[in-house]
Protein backbone atom coordinates (compact mmCIF):
# COMPACT_ATOMS: atom_id res chain seq x y z
CA UNK A 1 0.00 0.00 0.00
CA UNK A 2 3.12 2.38 0.80
CA UNK A 3 4.22 1.73 -2.02
CA UNK A 4 1.43 2.22 -4.46
CA UNK A 5 0.82 5.55 -2.42
CA UNK A 6 4.59 6.58 -3.22
CA UNK A 7 4.30 5.96 -7.11
CA UNK A 8 0.98 7.76 -7.32
CA UNK A 9 2.64 10.56 -5.37
CA UNK A 10 5.56 10.32 -7.94
CA UNK A 11 3.80 10.63 -10.88
CA UNK A 12 1.63 13.48 -9.80
CA UNK A 13 5.63 15.15 -8.93
CA UNK A 14 6.59 14.10 -12.78
CA UNK A 15 3.33 15.69 -14.49
CA UNK A 16 4.23 18.65 -12.19
CA UNK A 17 7.69 18.80 -12.85
CA UNK A 18 6.78 18.58 -16.82
CA UNK A 19 4.19 20.97 -16.75
CA UNK A 20 6.06 23.12 -15.29
CA UNK A 21 9.66 22.62 -17.66
CA UNK A 22 6.63 22.92 -20.96
CA UNK A 23 6.18 26.04 -19.11
CA UNK A 24 9.43 27.46 -19.19
CA UNK A 25 10.72 25.83 -22.64
CA UNK A 26 7.20 28.10 -24.07
CA UNK A 27 8.29 31.46 -22.31
CA UNK A 28 11.99 31.32 -22.97
CA UNK A 29 11.31 30.20 -26.89
CA UNK A 30 8.90 33.11 -27.02
CA UNK A 31 11.30 35.35 -26.35
CA UNK A 32 13.28 34.74 -29.32
CA UNK A 33 14.14 36.67 -32.50
CA UNK A 34 13.64 34.08 -35.22
CA UNK A 35 13.61 30.95 -34.74
CA UNK A 36 14.85 27.87 -37.68
CA UNK A 37 13.47 24.99 -37.76
CA UNK A 38 14.81 21.56 -39.26
CA UNK A 39 11.01 20.04 -40.52
CA UNK A 40 7.33 20.58 -40.99
CA UNK A 41 7.01 18.80 -38.03
CA UNK A 42 9.41 20.60 -35.57
CA UNK A 43 7.73 23.96 -37.14
CA UNK A 44 4.41 22.72 -36.27
CA UNK A 45 5.77 21.75 -32.36
CA UNK A 46 7.92 25.13 -32.26
CA UNK A 47 4.97 27.01 -32.98
CA UNK A 48 2.54 25.54 -31.23
CA UNK A 49 4.85 25.99 -27.99
CA UNK A 50 6.77 28.95 -28.23
CA UNK A 51 3.96 30.84 -30.07
CA UNK A 52 5.98 32.85 -32.60
CA UNK A 53 5.02 31.36 -35.90
CA UNK A 54 5.87 34.58 -37.37
CA UNK A 55 9.35 34.07 -36.15
CA UNK A 56 10.16 30.58 -37.29
CA UNK A 57 11.39 29.45 -40.73
CA UNK A 58 11.53 25.78 -42.15
CA UNK A 59 15.09 25.43 -43.08
CA UNK A 60 15.71 22.09 -44.20
CA UNK A 61 19.42 20.37 -43.45
CA UNK A 62 21.64 20.12 -46.78
CA UNK A 63 21.43 16.37 -48.16
CA UNK A 64 23.99 15.73 -51.16
CA UNK A 65 21.72 13.68 -53.04
CA UNK A 66 23.55 13.47 -56.09
CA UNK A 67 25.01 10.18 -56.04
CA UNK A 68 22.14 8.67 -55.50
CA UNK A 69 19.98 10.69 -58.32
CA UNK A 70 22.69 8.52 -60.51
CA UNK A 71 21.09 5.74 -59.59
CA UNK A 72 19.25 3.63 -62.61
CA UNK A 73 15.40 3.67 -61.98
CA UNK A 74 14.83 0.28 -63.15
CA UNK A 75 14.63 -2.93 -60.81
CA UNK A 76 15.01 -6.31 -60.65
CA UNK A 77 11.57 -7.96 -60.71
CA UNK A 78 13.02 -11.27 -59.23
CA UNK A 79 12.95 -10.64 -55.85
CA UNK A 80 11.48 -7.25 -54.28
CA UNK A 81 13.70 -5.90 -51.70
CA UNK A 82 12.23 -3.15 -48.76
CA UNK A 83 15.30 -1.34 -47.23
CA UNK A 84 15.00 0.33 -43.42
CA UNK A 85 17.44 3.02 -42.91
CA UNK A 86 17.45 3.81 -39.29
CA UNK A 87 20.08 3.60 -36.22
CA UNK A 88 19.39 0.53 -34.23
CA UNK A 89 16.85 2.61 -31.45
CA UNK A 90 13.78 1.94 -29.98
CA UNK A 91 12.14 4.46 -31.41
CA UNK A 92 12.43 3.36 -34.96
CA UNK A 93 10.09 1.05 -34.43
CA UNK A 94 12.17 -2.05 -36.35
CA UNK A 95 10.00 -4.56 -34.46
CA UNK A 96 6.95 -3.21 -35.88
CA UNK A 97 8.48 -3.28 -39.61
CA UNK A 98 9.29 -6.90 -39.07
CA UNK A 99 5.86 -7.82 -37.54
CA UNK A 100 4.54 -6.21 -40.46
CA UNK A 101 6.81 -7.64 -42.66
CA UNK A 102 5.57 -11.14 -41.57
CA UNK A 103 2.01 -10.27 -42.21
CA UNK A 104 2.16 -9.45 -45.74
CA UNK A 105 4.66 -12.73 -45.99
CA UNK A 106 1.90 -14.89 -44.88
CA UNK A 107 -0.66 -13.05 -47.27
CA UNK A 108 1.38 -13.54 -50.48
CA UNK A 109 0.24 -15.87 -52.97
CA UNK A 110 1.95 -19.28 -53.52
CA UNK A 111 3.41 -17.97 -57.25
CA UNK A 112 4.20 -14.39 -56.06
CA UNK A 113 7.92 -13.84 -56.20
CA UNK A 114 8.70 -13.46 -52.07
CA UNK A 115 10.44 -10.24 -51.10
CA UNK A 116 13.45 -9.50 -48.97
CA UNK A 117 13.71 -7.01 -46.00
CA UNK A 118 16.70 -5.23 -45.44
CA UNK A 119 17.62 -3.65 -42.35
CA UNK A 120 20.67 -1.18 -42.26
CA UNK A 121 21.70 0.47 -39.65
CA UNK A 122 24.49 1.78 -36.92
CA UNK A 123 25.15 0.52 -33.33
CA UNK A 124 26.09 3.43 -31.20
CA UNK A 125 26.75 1.30 -28.03
CA UNK A 126 26.81 -2.19 -26.37
CA UNK A 127 21.95 -1.67 -26.13
CA UNK A 128 22.14 -0.82 -29.45
CA UNK A 129 23.73 -4.06 -30.97
CA UNK A 130 21.37 -5.66 -27.94
CA UNK A 131 18.49 -4.55 -29.70
CA UNK A 132 19.75 -5.67 -32.69
CA UNK A 133 20.16 -8.73 -31.71
CA UNK A 134 16.98 -9.45 -30.50
CA UNK A 135 15.49 -7.93 -33.89
CA UNK A 136 17.24 -11.00 -35.40
CA UNK A 137 15.56 -13.55 -32.61
CA UNK A 138 12.34 -11.95 -33.53
CA UNK A 139 12.90 -12.47 -36.87
CA UNK A 140 13.54 -16.48 -36.70
CA UNK A 141 10.55 -16.23 -34.09
CA UNK A 142 8.47 -15.16 -36.96
CA UNK A 143 9.93 -17.60 -39.25
CA UNK A 144 11.34 -15.27 -41.89
CA UNK A 145 14.95 -15.32 -41.02
CA UNK A 146 15.47 -16.21 -44.60
CA UNK A 147 14.18 -13.69 -46.27
CA UNK A 148 15.49 -10.76 -43.81
CA UNK A 149 19.02 -9.49 -43.98
CA UNK A 150 20.71 -7.21 -41.54
CA UNK A 151 23.28 -4.53 -42.18
CA UNK A 152 24.88 -3.04 -39.22
CA UNK A 153 27.61 0.02 -39.58
CA UNK A 154 27.71 -0.30 -43.64
CA UNK A 155 29.28 1.93 -45.22
CA UNK A 156 27.86 4.59 -47.84
CA UNK A 157 28.75 2.73 -51.14
CA UNK A 158 27.49 -0.08 -49.75
CA UNK A 159 24.37 1.55 -48.77
CA UNK A 160 24.03 3.52 -52.58
CA UNK A 161 24.09 -0.39 -53.35
CA UNK A 162 21.22 -1.10 -51.60
CA UNK A 163 19.34 1.89 -52.57
CA UNK A 164 19.60 1.12 -55.77
CA UNK A 165 18.15 -2.11 -55.84
CA UNK A 166 14.79 -1.24 -53.42
CA UNK A 167 11.63 -0.97 -54.49
CA UNK A 168 10.51 0.45 -51.37
CA UNK A 169 11.96 2.01 -48.13
CA UNK A 170 10.50 1.82 -44.70
CA UNK A 171 10.28 4.74 -42.33
CA UNK A 172 8.18 4.04 -38.96
CA UNK A 173 9.26 6.50 -36.23
CA UNK A 174 6.41 8.49 -35.20
CA UNK A 175 7.27 12.30 -34.77
CA UNK A 176 10.76 12.04 -36.48
CA UNK A 177 12.16 15.51 -36.67
CA UNK A 178 13.66 15.27 -40.25
CA UNK A 179 13.84 11.73 -41.88
CA UNK A 180 16.87 11.71 -43.80
CA UNK A 181 16.30 8.26 -44.89
CA UNK A 182 13.24 9.02 -46.38
CA UNK A 183 15.13 11.73 -48.59
CA UNK A 184 17.27 9.18 -49.80
CA UNK A 185 14.34 6.89 -50.57
CA UNK A 186 12.86 9.25 -52.86
CA UNK A 187 16.41 10.56 -54.44
CA UNK A 188 17.25 6.75 -55.16
CA UNK A 189 13.82 5.85 -56.85
CA UNK A 190 11.85 3.67 -53.51
CA UNK A 191 8.47 4.52 -52.84
CA UNK A 192 9.07 5.75 -48.91
CA UNK A 193 6.59 4.25 -47.16
CA UNK A 194 5.57 4.89 -43.60
CA UNK A 195 5.37 7.81 -41.56
CA UNK A 196 7.43 10.23 -43.67
CA UNK A 197 7.62 13.67 -42.02
CA UNK A 198 9.68 16.30 -43.99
Amino acid sequence: MVGQSFGIWLSRCKVIYYTFFSWMYGFVGSCTNLAMVNSSWTQSHIEKMWKIPKLTKKVYPPCDTSGLQELPLGRSNKIPTFLSVAQFRPEKAHTLQLEAFSIALGKLEADSPRPKLQFVGSCRNKEDEDRLQKLKDKAIELRVEKDVEFYQNLMYKNLVRLLGGAIAGIHSMIDEHFGISVVEYIAAGAIPIGECVL
